[in-house]
């Protein structure tokens, strides 16, 4: 069921995308008018917004959800991060990062919020794979939506800001069944034997599973159950095929995550706690140790390693 809400003040639009606080401005003279709705679906939040005005928006659109929206009309002069728009441009919005657009009048939106967890579930069941590489960061992807998807969410958005409607059937897949294959990549078989082992195939399952939910709060029970087996034999797996246990290994790979990011730079005002937490360490001073103990050295060794090479290559520059 939708929740509508009539625009008729600029301040109601803080919430363009539910519950988000955006900061809203005003830019065309006179009374704005549209509407703002919202559902939800099996995990799913969705936010559609019709905006009879010019307006910019700017803020994160949620702390902890990936946000992935859609253009479906595009008035005269809108724009994203001072680029222009147009008709079914698609963007996604990682959790925290800032949103910054300038709609003009008669543009038609929607945006989907949605978990790690539910978007590896819903990507799994689409036999698909979506981790960080695939995701890529915060931006409008070089690709449209389809045109015909675009057509079918346009109406049946239309009708519902019209108030004909409150049709929600299939609106999880017309939006986020043609998205998934622009940020995610088709699930790989395993080259090898014909036929694996027993402990072979447990451990595939496992770690696919564990790579596809590094995101996310997983225990030994959902690896398990993936793996369809017990927690008792994928213990004994971990331990006599990798020598590790599954949680460790789950802590290995985010290790490597976080030195990814130190080494990559992306953001060197990214402070090394807010990348630990970033991958699930809640506690920075066991997260330093746990890398210490796994590469040789602390997380700020391995930044300032990378700045001093970079400082090298600019200066031999």
């Amino acid at each position: 069921m939708w929740t509508i809400a009539r625009i008729s003040h600029v301040e109601e639009l803080k919430d363009a995308v539910r519950d988000a606080g955006l900061e809203a401005v005003q830019l065309s003279k006179g009374a704005l008018h549209g509407g703002l709705a919202f559902a939800q679906d099996r995990g799913v939040v969705f936010s559609s917004g019709l905006i009879n005005g010019r307006v910019a928006l700017r803020g994160t659109l949620s702390p902890d959800l990936v946000t992935f929206g859609v253009a479906l009309r595009v008035g005269s002069g809108s724009r994203h991060w001072g680029h222009a728009i147009g008709p079914n441009f698609m963007g996604l919005f990682q959790p925290g990062d800032e949103h910054d657009a300038v709609y003009g009048p008669g543009s038609l939106y929607l945006a989907a919020s949605i978990s790690h967890e539910t978007l590896h579930a819903l990507a799994e069941a689409q036999e698909f794979v979506i981790n960080k590489i695939t995701l890529g960061g915060t931006g409008i992807h070089p690709e449209r939506f389809p045109d015909k998807a675009g057509a079918v969410l346009a109406r049946q958005l239309g009708a519902i800001h019209a108030g004909t409607s409150c049709e929600m059937a299939g609106l999880r897949d017309n939006l986020l069944a043609p998205f998934l294959p622009y940020f995610s990549r088709p699930a790989r078989r395993l080259a090898g034997p014909r036929r694996l082992c027993r402990q072979a195939i447990i451990l595939r399952r496992a770690r696919d599973f564990i790579h596809a939910h590094i995101y996310c709060q997983i225990s030994i029970e959902d690896i398990a159950r993936a793996a369809e087996t017990t927690p008792r034999t994928l213990y004994r797996t971990f331990g006599e095929q990798l020598d590790d246990t599954p949680l460790s290994y789950l802590h290995r790979l985010r290790l490597h995550h976080i030195r990814e990011d130190l080494l990559s730079g992306g953001n060197d005002t990214d402070a090394i706690s807010r990348i630990h937490r970033r991958w699930g360490f809640a506690e920075p001073g066991r997260a330093s140790g746990m890398y210490f103990k796994l590469f040789g050295e602390l997380p700020s060794a391995t930044r300032q390693r990378r700045n001093s090479d970079v400082r090298s290559v600019n200066s031999s520059n």
